[in-house]
């Protein structure tokens, strides 16, 4: 069964014409508005106005009748960080996305999720960039954290010409111990957020966006990392493909009748 979910940027509803919004939310029959976030931030100021913000707008449309969540980045930065980047098979780290692989930084997200989860929410989603990879058509994650894995596994040094094993030739060692690293640290970080909301707001539903890599290159199914992060409530996912991704501008209506 299906519910009509909505996503609305949380920072333009207090700028836009509120009784339009809702006059089109029930034109398409809404019943669940995702609230849109900025990606994550270490600036503790921002982080407190978005999660006041985003508290005000989940209680003005549960009183509407809407189930609210909100839509919120995996491991999207944006300015500087300390954390570990995802190191690509070209030897290029992206600085604005995390390697989940870096306790510092599953620290950060949990902490981060956990307050999101007692703002009111019904249920919190992660955006498509749970993934290796979300930016750069590129395979990662190589991160010096991902590589003592793959070690750790094969119990001996990686070999100097890693990208032959990881994309060359049949089934080797060196690349399923790659894959197995990859889904390691995906369900690792898919634990951490559950209990991190479970001590908060166990009623919470957390699922995710599904993409196309983490049906086999990735380590790990969308379906499995949604009931990890569902824990003891019911798994969601949102599947890959939108009506907004077409060029021309379209107003919600619009977007209901394609």
């Amino acid at each position: 069964m299906y519910k009509v979910s909505v996503p609305v940027m949380l920072t333009s509803i207090e700028r836009s014409d509120r009784n339009e919004l809702l006059r089109q939310l029930e034109g398409l029959d809404a019943e669940r508005v995702f609230l849109a976030l900025a990606p994550y931030t270490t600036d503790e100021k921002k982080i407190e106005e978005r999660l006041e913000l985003l508290k005000k707008e989940t209680a003005f449309f549960k009183s509407r009748g809407y189930e609210v969540g909100c839509w919120t980045w995996t491991f999207m930065f944006s300015g500087d960080h300390p954390f570990t980047g995802m190191t690509f098979s070209d030897g290029r780290t992206d600085r604005q996305e995390v390697c989940p692989s870096d306790p510092a930084f599953v620290d950060f997200a949990c902490d981060y999720v956990s307050r999101l989860a007692g703002t009111g929410l019904d249920l919190i989603m992660f955006d498509d960039d749970f993934r290796y990879g979300f930016l750069d058509g590129d395979a990662a994650c190589l991160c010096k954290n991902h590589r003592a894995y793959m070690e750790k596994l094969l119990g001996e040094p990686l070999p100097a010409d890693l990208k032959s094993y990881l994309f060359a030739g049949g089934a080797n060692p060196v690349r399923s111990a790659w894959i197995k690293s990859k889904g390691h640290y995906f369900r690792e970080f898919a634990k951490r957020i559950r209990e991190a909301v479970d001590r908060v707001a166990p009623q919470v539903r957390v699922g995710l966006c599904s993409c196309m890599s983490v049906w086999d290159q990735d380590g790990v199914s969308t379906d499995e990392l949604a009931r990890i992060l569902a824990g003891g409530t019911k798994p969601f996912m949102r599947l890959i493909g939108a009506p907004y991704w077409a060029s021309r501008r379209s107003s919600l209506a619009s977007i209901s009748s394609t």
